[in-house]
């Protein structure tokens, strides 16, 4: 697995409000490094649209995907969705984040359904985020749901060079995009 720019061990420079692109260019230089000719992708939450971004970029070498939790349209043209748009990109949200550490810890906390993380998940959940900076680039890719509408607009328009690609989506029936309609 390879974390984002700045999420987990990768450090990284922060650019505001283009923490997609960034990661989406960076993905592309990494795949022409390796020399991957031929790869599948699988990508989740925050990762999917920095990781679809580069593979239409290097459609003809996706072999396969596997998509889950995540996104690669704009999320603001669902009324169910615009609410947590603005939230996650919101100020108060971002000193909450950034300095609380409150989303690594809600989800750490809330558990999943049908039962709570054990101290070892709970530790892999939390771990990653222990540092200010790396919550700083977290706080940076959810910001960009709403200030790089562009990109997934243009995104979500381009995703159809997948028509022929073998595709795995893995969505369950209680996922909150599911549950919005997609």
């Amino acid at each position: 697995a390879v974390a984002l720019p700045g999420l987990g061990l990768a450090r990284a420079e922060l650019t505001p409000g283009l923490a997609c692109q960034r990661a989406a260019d960076w993905l592309d230089e990494l795949v022409g490094a390796l020399g991957l000719e031929r790869f599948s992708l699988v990508v989740h939450a925050t990762a999917g649209p920095p990781g679809l971004e580069m593979a239409v970029r290097r459609h003809r070498s996706v072999e396969g995907l596997v998509i889950s939790n995540t996104f690669a349209w704009p999320l603001d043209d669902s009324r169910r969705l615009r609410f947590f748009v603005r939230l996650v990109g919101s100020r108060p949200f971002a000193w909450a984040n950034v300095g609380l550490n409150f989303l690594p810890r809600i989800t750490a906390r809330a558990g999943r359904r049908g039962g709570r993380f054990d101290d070892r998940e709970r530790a892999a959940i939390l771990g990653p985020y222990g540092e200010r900076a790396t919550r700083r680039h977290l706080q940076n890719y959810l910001r960009g749901v709403s200030t790089e509408r562009e990109l997934f607009a243009i995104l979500e328009r381009r995703l159809g060079v997948f028509a022929r690609t073998r595709t795995l989506l893995v969505y369950g029936t209680h996922d909150n995009g599911f549950k919005a309609g997609f």
